[in-house]
Formats: structure tokens, sequence, C-alpha cells
């Protein structure tokens, strides 16, 4: 019986410390997600009511094919159709005050793939 205390001890103890890890209350968090052909889901998290951005451009940024403004809002999330982007890679960027998240999305034959979060 002390065996099953000690594992389930350390189980709820690497649980309860991967949930705060993922929880930091001060870090702009970001998710995204393909969900169909030509759709992504973009969940923004932990924006302590603060303004931010988020944007699809072009990788030199000289063309903007999409921009949001968010303003009073802890999360926010939003369904972006990139039909109308032909086959080519795109930045999906998040600015809130200094901190900039960036990701590369790949459309190739009308489907996109995600890199990374990086920032």
């Amino acid at each position: 019986m002390s065996i099953f205390k000690s594992i389930f001890t350390l189980a709820l103890l690497a649980l309860t410390i991967t949930l705060s890890a993922n929880n930091d209350p001060g870090k702009l968090r970001i998710k995204s997600k393909v969900v169909e052909d030509n759709a992504i889901v973009i969940q923004v998290f932990n924006l302590q009511q603060m303004p931010t951005s988020v944007s699809i451009s072009d990788l030199e940024g000289s063309n903007t094919y999409f921009q949001k403004n968010i303003r009073r809002h802890n999360g926010y999330s939003l369904k972006l159709d990139l039909a109308e982007l032909t086959d080519g890679r795109y930045i999906l960027e998040v600015k809130q005050g200094e901190v900039i998240k960036k990701q590369i999305i790949l459309i190739r034959g009308n489907y996109p793939q995600l890199s990374s979060i990086a920032g």
C-alpha cells in the first residue's frame, strides 16, 4: 500500500508542477492548430486586459493579409480562413507591448502547416 501512495504522490506532484508551469499568469501564451482545409484557429491567453495585436503577413512584412487588435480581454480565440492565400510562407505574429511571438504558416496545396511558436 505504501508503494501505491508513493507513486500516487509523485504523479500528483508531477501534474501540479506541469500545470503551474503552463499557467504562468504573467506570460503571454499562444496555441494554434489547423482545423480544416484552409483554416486555422488561434488562441491567445494571459492577455491581462493589455492591448494585443494578431497579424498575418508575407515573410518580408510588406503585405499584411490579416490584422486584429484585441483590447480588454484576458483570452481570445479566432478562426481564420486562409483560402485567399497562395502557396507560400507567411508569418503569424502576436504582439503585446515588447513581447512578440511568431509562427511560420506554410501553405502548400491549399493546406496550412504550422511551425513551432518562437519568441
